[in-house]
């Protein structure tokens, strides 16, 4: 039960640390927007939480391969398996998030699903 709070915990911090920088990250290529509350909630809402969903979720996958999987050559091929997705969904992510405007009525999630 101390694993799973301890887990639950981590991934917590793991959600808040990825979702702020997600959403710092998008401010800093986006040079063109003007800065504002209301604007910067919407980032937040709309693609830091989403990023923080993503790095969340390979976090958990990773910690679990390393607990269940025992032998050493099929946690080393999980590992690079889940590392070359986590490649794959970062520069997806990113070109979506190139894409993006605050100005249109389109979601971030809508165009995430678009890029693909």
């Amino acid at each position: 039960m101390k694993n799973i709070r301890k887990l639950v915990l981590i991934s917590l911090l793991v959600f808040i640390i990825s979702t702020i920088g997600v959403t710092y990250l998008y401010v800093l290529f986006d040079s063109l927007m003007e800065l504002s509350s209301k604007s910067i909630i919407k980032i937040l809402t709309q693609i830091g939480l989403i990023g923080g969903i993503i790095l969340t979720i390979v976090f958990i996958l990773i910690y679990y391969l390393i607990k269940k999987i025992k032998n050493i050559w099929l946690l080393t091929l999980s590992l690079i398996g889940l590392l070359v997705f986590l490649v794959f969904i970062t520069y997806w992510f990113f070109l979506a998030m190139m894409y993006f405007r605050l100005e249109d009525s389109q979601s971030f999630l809508s165009i995430l699903l678009q890029v693909l």
